[in-house]
């Protein structure tokens, strides 16, 4: 083990017999890679440094701004213009002497050769504040077998995830590319409470020393959010979409083999339903068959959530009179749900072509 297991600076840290000398070894050994030292990262990589991660992959292609300082802590006035990878290192490298550092000033993007920084690293921090960063990482990651701690910040609302490079929902199941669901302004655009960062950003780094030390129970496959204005946090579990284009286990052909089984099933699409709703005449009851978790993130206006596990158990509290239209987040879900209402004597049914992506995609009127 490196020098930090002879050093008094982590016994408060040792003496938790959870993580101990061992523990405190195994913190050494890890690599950690933090990807933005915005609001984010700063705090991350600051307490990872304080906790004994044996190296610090920092990357970020911005400099020192001085409307940065009342967020990022790892920066000081004298830091302004500097890049923000050098000016972590000497910040966390005086904090941490033992730390180690890999510096990436190009930032992290399809021209990179992202692999080839991914894999010399155990674990990921996504601090970054832009989409395309953030499929990026999930793509590289998951290919890689890499976990990632995913984090955001909006306004007053922040959430965490961590999303297992082995398994369980990735961040394009949560927030699919096609969709505009995770589409959010930047700090820059939106706005943000200084402190929020630090919270959401403590967060992170708890729960890659939770992943690395396998403490309790991390948040793999569910989505923390928290409302700085409340002090509200609700955790949310992600399902695991059959139709990701980075994880799903079905493929299109099977998809569209479904949709021939459930030919009984009448479909309409996502514009079809907008003008049938705006209709005066219109008497349509959207059902989100989804699970509750996604319908809460998000959903139509108006529907009423029905996942497709409890149907067959409510089936007898619907009304065979009334026009149906089913959704979920692709459609795959709901042509199953439609032809489970098409065999127990439900005819006026439909499903949702492309479910709410494609309803989600449609231009505001």
């Amino acid at each position: 083990m490196k020098n930090n297991e002879k050093s008094t600076r982590y016994l408060r840290q040792v003496a938790l017999p959870e993580i101990g000398r061992r523990g405190q070894q195994k913190l050494a050994q890890t690599k950690v890679l933090v990807v933005g030292l915005g609001g984010l990262g700063s705090p991350a990589a600051l307490y990872l440094a304080g906790a004994g991660i044996g190296r610090l992959g920092l990357c970020d292609i911005d400099r020192v701004e001085e409307s940065n300082l009342p967020r990022q802590v790892l920066y000081s006035h004298e830091d302004i213009d500097k890049p923000k990878v050098e000016a972590a290192k000497h910040r966390l490298t005086a904090y941490a002497p033992e730390l180690e550092t890999e510096l990436f000033a190009d930032g992290f993007t399809e021209a990179e050769p992202s692999d080839e920084i991914l894999k010399n690293y155990d674990l990921i921090l996504d601090c970054s504040d832009n989409q395309p960063c953030r499929y990026l990482i999930n793509r590289r990651a998951r290919t890689l077998g890499i976990s990632v701690v995913y984090a955001a910040i909006h306004r007053f609302e922040g959430q965490v995830a961590v999303f297992n490079g082995r398994g369980g929902p990735c961040y394009n199941c949560l927030f699919p590319q096609k969709s505009n669901t995770a589409m959010v302004p930047d700090c820059a655009q939106a706005g943000v409470i200084g402190v929020l960062p630090g919270i959401i950003g403590c967060h992170q780094a708890l729960e890659a020393l939770k992943i690395i030390l396998e403490l309790g129970e991390s948040l793999e496959g569910r989505l923390l959010l928290f409302n700085a204005l409340n002090l509200d946090v609700r955790k949310l579990k992600i399902p695991k979409e059959p139709l990701c284009e980075v994880c799903g286990t079905e493929t299109k052909a099977e998809s569209e083999q479904i949709s021939k089984k459930s030919s009984r099933c009448g479909s309409i699409s996502a514009s079809e339903l907008r003008r049938a709703i705006a209709g005066d005449e219109s008497e349509i009851i959207l059902l989100d068959v989804r699970q509750p978790e996604e319908y809460l993130l998000e959903r139509i206006e108006g529907s009423v959530t029905l996942p497709l596990d409890e149907l067959d158990d409510r089936i007898e509290s619907l009304d065979k009179d009334k026009s149906y239209v089913l959704y979920c987040r692709s459609g795959a879900r709901s042509r199953l749900a439609c032809e489970r209402l098409v065999s127990a004597g439900f005819q006026r049914v439909k499903n949702l072509t492309g479910g709410y992506l494609a309803w989600s995609a449609l231009e505001p009127v």
